[in-house]
Order: C-alpha cells, then structure tokens, then sequence
C-alpha cells in the first residue's frame, strides 16, 4: 500500500485470490514491509517510513502501537524511529516462537535488494523504550541456486519465507 501513502489491511473474500479494503490504518504515510502483532496484551505495528521523501523505505524502523487490531488510532512509540540503519532497520518479518519474540530485517547489499535475513531478539518493546540484539544472518544458501531471501515470519508451527533465485529455462 505504499504507493498510495497509507498502510492498509484488507480482508480476504476468497482466499488466496480475491481481497478487498478492510480499512487504511495510517494515512499520508510513505511505508513499506509493514508487520502487525500481538504482543503482552497490546498490538504493535513495525512498518519502514521514509520520512525523507526520496524513496528511501530502508533506513527507518518505526514503532506504533494499539489496543486493536484494525485501529485507525495508533500511536507513534516515543522514541521513532527506533532504528535508524539501512543495514537493520527494513522489516522481514515477526518470529513468535517459545523461545521469545524476533524481528526479521532485511540485510542490503550494495545495488542488491535482499541479499540475505538478520535475525534479532527483541529484549524490550514497551511504549517508551526498545530494545534488539542482534543474533543471527541466514544467508540464501538453503535451496539450490537462491540469490536472495527478504522475508521470514513464524508463529503457530507455521513458517513464511519467500526467496528468488535464477533458473534457466530450456525450451
């Protein structure tokens, strides 16, 4: 939904093909790789603002959070952006497992989008502070020919990733 400058949910009418608009959640907002979660009785929205106004949704992690889901009132975390490196800050994804709350983020590299994941535990989320510690890289090495990989959640037994990789096609 960045291209029309709000973060939007929509709601599936025919899963996995068809959706509609459900609600624009923020508006006139510049964002990309926006996550949404429950966390500690409390919804949190990850999203990447280029407040800069050149394109740039890589440098920036800012925090919102809400008692509902679908909230058209989120409230900015005290400290935005909470992350400030295009090295850290783009979102991958939320990982929600026994062993704590992660948050995915894309590494760049140099002309070259998504070059692999980062992987940090989140220490603290309140309101007024934030915390993450990096742990862990997950270079695109795990299928045959991938080149590049952005994105990994998880929760529930569940696991989403998504990569691109070269083939060549015979005719």
């Amino acid at each position: 939904t960045s291209a029309n400058n709000d973060i939007r949910l929509y709601k599936s009418t025919n899963f996995p093909h068809e959706w509609r608009l459900h609600k624009s959640l923020i508006q006139n907002v510049s964002a990309a790789d926006t996550n949404i979660f429950l966390y500690e009785d409390r919804w949190w929205l990850f999203t990447n603002i280029d407040s800069s106004d050149i394109g740039d949704h890589c440098s920036e992690l800012h925090i919102f959070y809400s008692d509902q889901f679908d909230s058209i009132n989120w409230m900015p975390h005290s400290k935005n952006p909470v992350i400030s490196t295009s090295q850290q800050s783009r979102n991958a994804g939320v990982i929600n497992s026994t062993d704590g709350l992660f948050r995915s983020f894309q590494i760049q590299d140099f002309n070259f989008y998504g070059k692999s994941i980062g992987i940090s535990k989140i220490l603290l989320l309140t309101p007024d502070d934030y915390q993450e510690k990096i742990i862990h890289a997950i270079e695109p090495t795990f299928i045959k020919n991938i080149k590049g990989t952005h994105h990994l959640s998880y929760k529930y037994d569940v696991a989403a990733i998504d990569f691109y990789r070269y083939e060549n096609i015979k005719n």
